[in-house]
C-alpha cells in the first residue's frame, strides 16, 4: 500500500516556480531500510525537486516523553495495545520539535492514495479561521462508513491525514 500511495503522490505533484516536495518520514529504525527503498523507487523519475529526511520515532516520543505519556493514559487501550504505540500520539506535539522554517505540518499516512495535488491541502490552511491550529475531516473510505467504532455514525475519526498550523 505505500508503494501504491507514494507513486499515487509524485503522480499527482505539480509544483510551481523554485518549489520542492519536502517529505519527513517517522519510522522505526527496524522500518527505516523499507522507507528508504519505498521512497528511493517512487522518486526516482520524480519530475520536481524533493528532499526526503527521516526521523527516529523512538527518539522522537523519548523527547516529547510527556505529551506522548499523558496521551497514552487517556487514549491508550492498554500495555501493549496497537494504538498505544508512542507513533499514534506524536502528532500532536510533532511541531514542537521541527524547526521555525517548518511552519505548517500536513501529516499524512503511508496508505493514502492521492488524487489531486498535494499543494491543494496546502491550501485549506488559507480557509483556517482565525486561531484555528488543526484540520481534520471524516475518513471518506467506504469501509469505514459502517463501523462505528471505526468512523461511521457516532463513532471516532479514522484521519489518512492531518493539517497543522501551530
Amino acid at each position: 500500500r505505500g508503494e501504491a500511495a507514494l507513486r499515487s503522490l509524485v503522480r499527482q505533484v505539480r509544483l510551481g516556480p523554485g518549489q520542492a516536495l519536502h517529505l519527513h518520514l517517522l519510522c522505526d529504525a527496524d522500518s527505516r531500510p523499507l522507507g528508504q527503498d519505498l521512497l528511493r523507487q517512487a522518486l526516482r523519475h520524480a519530475p520536481f525537486p524533493h528532499q526526503v529526511w527521516f526521523h527516529d520515532v523512538d527518539g522522537l516520543a523519548a523527547e516529547l516523553r510527556a505529551v506522548v505519556e499523558a496521551m497514552q493514559r487517556l487514549f491508550s487501550a492498554g500495555a501493549g495495545a496497537y494504538y498505544g504505540d508512542p507513533l499514534f500520539f506524536l502528532s500532536v506535539a510533532l511541531h514542537r520539535l521541527l524547526p521555525p522554517e517548518i511552519p505548517r505540518i500536513i501529516q499524512m499516512d503511508l496508505d493514502v492514495e492521492y488524487r489531486a495535488n498535494i499543494l491543494e491541502l496546502f491550501e485549506e490552511f488559507d480557509r483556517f479561521p482565525e486561531g484555528a491550529v488543526i484540520g481534520i475531516a471524516r475518513e471518506m473510505q467506504p469501509v469505514y462508513r459502517y463501523l462505528p467504532s471505526r468512523g461511521g455514525e457516532g463513532g471516532k475519526m479514522e484521519h489518512g491525514g492531518l493539517l497543522q498550523d501551530p
